[in-house]
């Protein structure tokens, strides 16, 4: 009897590893990757939000900033909306 539950057991076990591997620690690097992004975020980097806005940050303060999305209109977003820092434009 306890040798049918190990031999049930193993495959399980294997599949879990298996999904750890490809699945959740993929997500929980990428989750980490993506705070340090945030953290250091700062007044001047141009970045995209999640919802492809394109912007230069002109006011970073606490969980808030402010992006300059072109001359004089601003936007205040959430900073974990923001998805990536984008490249300057090549006149900058």
């Amino acid at each position: 009897m306890p040798e049918a539950l190990i031999s049930q057991a193993v495959p399980l076990l294997i599949m879990l590893g298996i999904f750890y591997f490809l699945v959740l620690r993929p997500q929980r690097q990428e989750a980490a990757d993506h705070a340090k992004l945030v953290a250091g975020l700062k007044k001047g980097d141009r970045v995209v939000t999640s919802s492809g806005v394109h912007g230069a940050i002109h006011e970073a303060a606490g969980d808030t900033l402010v992006l300059e999305i072109s001359k004089n209109a601003y936007l205040t977003i959430d900073r974990d909306s923001v998805k990536r820092v984008a490249a300057a434009p090549a006149g900058a």
